[in-house]
Protein backbone atom coordinates (compact mmCIF):
# COMPACT_ATOMS: atom_id res chain seq x y z
CA UNK A 1 0.00 0.00 0.00
CA UNK A 2 2.67 2.41 0.48
CA UNK A 3 2.76 3.46 -3.29
CA UNK A 4 -0.82 4.72 -2.94
CA UNK A 5 -0.50 6.52 0.98
CA UNK A 6 2.33 8.90 2.51
CA UNK A 7 3.97 6.72 5.31
CA UNK A 8 6.52 8.69 7.06
CA UNK A 9 10.26 7.75 7.31
CA UNK A 10 9.58 5.07 4.23
CA UNK A 11 10.21 7.23 1.29
CA UNK A 12 13.00 4.18 -0.49
CA UNK A 13 10.09 1.52 0.43
CA UNK A 14 7.19 3.29 -0.85
CA UNK A 15 9.46 4.38 -4.02
CA UNK A 16 10.08 1.12 -4.53
CA UNK A 17 6.30 0.18 -4.62
CA UNK A 18 5.31 3.21 -6.81
CA UNK A 19 8.55 1.56 -9.33
CA UNK A 20 6.98 -1.72 -9.25
CA UNK A 21 3.74 -0.24 -10.51
CA UNK A 22 5.37 1.77 -12.95
CA UNK A 23 6.70 -1.25 -14.20
CA UNK A 24 3.81 -3.21 -14.41
CA UNK A 25 2.28 -0.71 -16.81
CA UNK A 26 5.41 -0.37 -18.59
CA UNK A 27 5.80 -4.19 -19.46
CA UNK A 28 1.95 -4.47 -19.62
CA UNK A 29 2.17 -2.08 -22.79
CA UNK A 30 5.16 -3.63 -24.18
CA UNK A 31 3.97 -7.40 -23.90
CA UNK A 32 0.43 -7.02 -24.78
CA UNK A 33 0.54 -7.73 -28.59
CA UNK A 34 2.67 -10.82 -27.66
CA UNK A 35 -0.64 -11.90 -25.75
CA UNK A 36 1.08 -11.37 -22.51
CA UNK A 37 -0.71 -9.97 -19.42
CA UNK A 38 1.43 -8.41 -16.68
CA UNK A 39 -0.83 -6.64 -13.26
CA UNK A 40 -0.19 -6.47 -9.82
CA UNK A 41 -1.76 -7.11 -6.68
CA UNK A 42 -1.38 -4.53 -3.51
CA UNK A 43 -2.15 -6.30 -0.42
CA UNK A 44 -2.86 -4.52 2.65
CA UNK A 45 -2.11 -5.58 5.91
CA UNK A 46 -2.00 -9.66 5.75
CA UNK A 47 -1.42 -12.32 8.28
CA UNK A 48 1.59 -14.00 6.61
CA UNK A 49 4.39 -15.58 8.93
CA UNK A 50 6.90 -12.61 9.08
CA UNK A 51 3.61 -9.96 10.29
CA UNK A 52 2.97 -12.88 13.23
CA UNK A 53 6.58 -12.80 14.20
CA UNK A 54 6.77 -8.86 14.17
CA UNK A 55 3.29 -8.93 16.25
CA UNK A 56 5.32 -11.16 18.55
CA UNK A 57 8.34 -9.06 18.94
CA UNK A 58 5.97 -5.94 19.01
CA UNK A 59 7.01 -4.08 15.94
CA UNK A 60 3.57 -4.06 14.82
CA UNK A 61 0.47 -3.76 16.65
CA UNK A 62 -2.29 -6.00 15.30
CA UNK A 63 -4.86 -3.26 17.31
CA UNK A 64 -3.76 -0.15 14.72
CA UNK A 65 -3.45 -2.55 11.96
CA UNK A 66 -6.80 -3.92 12.30
CA UNK A 67 -8.35 -0.15 13.01
CA UNK A 68 -7.10 0.90 9.70
CA UNK A 69 -8.77 -1.51 7.93
CA UNK A 70 -12.57 -0.42 7.33
CA UNK A 71 -13.27 -4.53 7.57
CA UNK A 72 -11.74 -4.67 11.29
CA UNK A 73 -8.96 -7.53 10.49
CA UNK A 74 -6.36 -8.46 8.40
CA UNK A 75 -6.38 -10.49 5.12
CA UNK A 76 -5.66 -13.88 4.65
CA UNK A 77 -2.67 -15.45 2.32
CA UNK A 78 -5.42 -17.42 1.07
CA UNK A 79 -7.81 -14.27 -0.08
CA UNK A 80 -4.95 -12.94 -1.68
CA UNK A 81 -3.71 -16.14 -3.52
CA UNK A 82 -7.41 -16.04 -4.60
CA UNK A 83 -6.91 -12.79 -6.61
CA UNK A 84 -3.37 -13.49 -7.68
CA UNK A 85 -4.84 -16.80 -9.31
CA UNK A 86 -7.75 -14.70 -11.08
CA UNK A 87 -5.08 -12.35 -12.55
CA UNK A 88 -3.21 -15.51 -14.13
CA UNK A 89 -6.60 -17.32 -15.42
CA UNK A 90 -8.04 -16.57 -18.90
CA UNK A 91 -10.64 -14.97 -16.91
CA UNK A 92 -8.84 -11.57 -16.48
CA UNK A 93 -8.07 -11.26 -20.15
CA UNK A 94 -6.83 -7.65 -19.64
CA UNK A 95 -3.21 -6.01 -18.65
CA UNK A 96 -1.66 -3.18 -16.98
CA UNK A 97 -3.99 -3.07 -13.74
CA UNK A 98 -3.30 -3.19 -9.94
CA UNK A 99 -5.97 -4.70 -7.81
CA UNK A 100 -5.84 -3.07 -4.48
CA UNK A 101 -6.57 -6.04 -1.87
CA UNK A 102 -6.90 -4.08 1.38
CA UNK A 103 -9.90 -4.09 3.39
CA UNK A 104 -10.95 -0.68 2.26
CA UNK A 105 -7.81 0.77 3.95
CA UNK A 106 -6.68 3.31 1.02
CA UNK A 107 -10.37 4.52 1.04
CA UNK A 108 -10.41 5.14 5.02
CA UNK A 109 -6.87 6.55 4.98
CA UNK A 110 -4.85 6.02 7.97
CA UNK A 111 -6.30 6.98 11.17
CA UNK A 112 -3.83 7.87 13.46
CA UNK A 113 -0.14 7.07 13.39
CA UNK A 114 1.72 4.66 15.71
CA UNK A 115 4.85 5.91 17.18
CA UNK A 116 6.50 2.26 15.73
CA UNK A 117 5.97 3.71 12.32
CA UNK A 118 8.34 6.58 12.86
CA UNK A 119 8.09 9.99 10.96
Amino acid sequence: MAAFVGLPGRAAYSSAKAGMLALTRVMAVELAELGIRVNAVAPGFTRTGLVEQALRDGSLQEDWMVAQVPMRRLATPREIAGVVRFLASEEASYTGQCLVVDGGWTVQGITARPDWLGG
